[in-house]
């Protein structure tokens, strides 16, 4: 099961991720905006009626999915793989009104499909989304290695997991084996001040840092394969000096560093969107 809960800071960092026992964004597949029509077999959506601030959100086994006080934006994120700085178009309510959902995909004997596109088939039709992608070039943050040869610091270890095999991995987790830092076996642990990695690509922790370094993060180290790893930083607002601001924590923690830089990413542009009935 896989479990995400969803905290509230300022506009920017609303939709942090604080646990995640394989990130959300790792189950993202290559898409083309309404790429295939798979949707979940049952879906309930309900306004929902808590108002105390944050979001959860399960990923279910067997095709199942459950959040409670979720916003479409936050949908939307999972859904494609944007961050919100990079979807444009929503209306206000879609970023304030919350919804509590159940739904399951009957697969039978026939692979559930990814979640992504299972979220997508419920914004086409539970919320009549029509949409597209675009690309523009956004100011970014380049994860780089400091060292000359490429290489990352000490606290950055190849993974014991062969992460690259789905039955060897599966039959870790199954088991319960875990890295020295507590991580599962080809999952990382993340919250909104750190990223515990046992077994994760550089590309994971990119997409995870994102929303401390204010900016997308783009892998530029060339390090392929999984690793293990602890990354501890100041979350967003936190200035009370306890950890180290994300670029420091990477620098000092890692070897590795972010860098300033510009490249085209894509963009959802929002044609149109509506509430859905409940139900």
């Amino acid at each position: 099961m896989l479990s995400v809960s969803l905290l509230e800071g300022d506009m920017r960092n609303k939709y942090i991720s604080i646990l995640a026992l394989s990130g959300l964004l790792s189950l993202m597949v290559e898409y083309a905006v309404g790429q295939g029509n798979p949707n979940f077999t049952v879906a309930s959506i309900k306004p929902s009626a808590d108002d105390f601030p944050g979001m959860v959100i399960r990923q279910l086994g067997n095709g199942g999915y459950s959040a409670q006080k979720v916003v479409v934006l936050a949908l939307l994120t999972s859904a494609y793989g944007v961050s919100p700085q990079r979807i444009l178009g929503l209306p206000s309510w879609a970023k304030a009104d919350r919804y509590d959902i159940e739904a399951r995909y009957e697969a039978g004997d026939s692979p559930v499909p990814p979640l992504n596109l299972l979220l997508q088939g419920l914004l086409r039709e539970r919320f009549s989304l029509a949409a597209h992608m675009e690309s523009r070039d956004f100011p970014v943050y380049f994860l780089r290695a400091i060292a000359k040869d490429g290489n990352p610091g000490a606290g950055v270890k190849a993974s014991r997991f062969d992460c690259s095999d789905p039955t060897t991995t599966n039959g870790a987790q199954q088991n319960n084996q875990r890295a020295p830092n507590g991580a599962g076996a080809c999952t990382a642990i993340e919250r909104p001040d750190a990223f515990i990695a046992g077994g994760v690509t550089i590309d994971s922790l990119a997409r995870s840092i994102r929303i401390p370094a204010g900016r997308d993060v783009i892998n530029d180290t060339g390090l392929s394969g999984a690793w293990e790893f602890s990354l501890e930083f100041a979350p967003p607002g936190d200035t009370s000096g306890d950890k180290p601001d994300i670029f420091t924590a990477i620098k000092n923690q890692l070897g590795l560093k972010l860098e300033s830089g510009t490249a085209p990413l894509d963009v959802l542009v929002v044609d149109s969107v509506a509430r859905p009935t409940a139900n």
